[in-house]
């Protein structure tokens, strides 16, 4: 913290479920708010999503109502009309999956996230700061590469969170 406040690039990992995540996990460390807010600049999160089989790929029927609980905004759900799934062959050793790809969720620490962080507001109060500016959740990530056909509606629920859940 002390590096990174006198300008020097500090790059470190942490265990966390998403980037807000962190910024909690810092403070239960015993870094100071103010501290934490000042020294921080960008966070990113990454998990890895098992990939859809490209030889036994096949369309899975999905209702609105499904793509909604999942996360879909109701403004993009007729963005969704194909989703695939993995129905198990040879090639992937009858599992539906071949391979991982990674989503990502980056936050900067703009100055409206500073003063929350400071401020000690609740988390899902900053998750949704950094969601009005701009920033996409690693759900929405997952929910992109689904829209792409290349991972489940399986894989999107059980590799991430709801974005709207509180902590």
């Amino acid at each position: 913290v002390k590096a990174a406040l006198t300008g020097h690039l500090v790059i470190s990992t942490l265990h966390t479920n998403d980037s807000i995540s962190t910024i909690r996990r810092l403070i239960d460390m015993g870094i100071p708010p103010y501290l934490v807010a000042e020294g921080t600049s960008v966070i990113t999160a990454q998990r890895l999503l098992r990939r859809i089989c490209g030889a036994c790929r096949t369309e899975q029927k999905v209702d609105r109502s499904e793509l909604l609980l999942a996360g879909v905004p109701p403004d993009s759900v007729d963005e969704y009309k194909l989703i695939f799934k993995g129905q198990g062959c040879d090639k992937c050793n009858h599992t539906g999956m071949k391979g991982r790809l990674a989503i990502h969720e980056v936050l900067e620490v703009t100055p409206l996230i500073r003063e929350g962080i400071v401020k000690g507001i609740p988390m899902h109060e900053l998750r949704g700061r950094a969601v009005a500016a701009g920033m996409s959740t690693l759900r929405l990530s997952a929910l992109e590469r689904m829209r792409e056909g290349l991972v489940s509606l399986q894989e999107v629920l059980s590799g991430t969170m709801s974005d709207d859940r509180i902590d």
